[in-house]
């Protein structure tokens, strides 16, 4: 599946994502660059995932997948 953003310009960019299954049904985070992917990977991870601790950035990163 392909899963692109456009750009106030008019540009289609692919999104960063990743899919969460962990104690849930499955759930795609994503992200229109590596910020806001991480950002919303932290958000996830604190409001459904609050016992665990937080990964660093590069770990956070390297689950994204784009397409």
């Amino acid at each position: 599946m392909l899963v692109v953003a456009i750009t106030p310009q008019g540009e289609r960019r692919e999104l960063k994502y990743t899919d969460c299954a962990q104690g849930h049904s499955s759930v795609r985070i994503s992200g229109k660059d590596d910020n806001e992917f991480i950002a919303n990977v932290q958000a996830h991870l604190k409001s459904i995932h609050s016992s665990m601790p937080l990964p660093p950035r590069e770990q956070i990163l390297a689950m994204a997948k784009t397409g």
